[in-house]
């Protein structure tokens, strides 16, 4: 059986200037441990990043409840297919990529909006 996934991921890059599809990077911050001694100087949090591929548009209150929507918030469609295998992206990952005004930024995932059951694509609402 063909991974959906996959087959997602190779049709939508082969239109990806028509669709808007960008290379992106989700970041991913784990909580350490402290460090013995200094009960007050943090976790020594761990980050790691991955490469993947992802579309960006403004969000709309068409896709969350207008009292849940700022100004600059973007709905994040990221391919899970471009991500290494058991990688899921999961609220408070970051992810930077070009936004709709051409500008590199750093955005919050902050709610998944929808998920498609087999990983194909996963779409956030984000914000600086």
């Amino acid at each position: 059986m063909p991974n959906i996934g996959k087959l997602l991921a190779k049709s939508l890059k082969s239109v990806a200037s028509t669709i808007g599809l960008r290379s992106a990077v989700l970041t991913r911050s784990t909580p350490g441990v402290r460090t013995p001694g200094a009960a007050a100087a943090g976790t020594n949090p761990t980050t790691t990043t991955y490469a993947c591929s992802a579309i960006i548009e403004v969000l709309t209150i068409d896709d969350v409840p207008a009292t849940l929507v700022q100004q600059d918030d973007r709905l994040i469609g990221i391919l899970g297919a471009t991500l290494p295998a058991g990688i899921v992206p999961t609220t408070n990952d970051r992810i930077t990529m070009v936004d709709v005004d051409g500008v590199s930024k750093t955005l919050r995932l902050i709610v998944a909006v929808t998920g498609d059951g087999v990983g194909a694509m996963f779409e956030f609402q984000a914000r600086k």
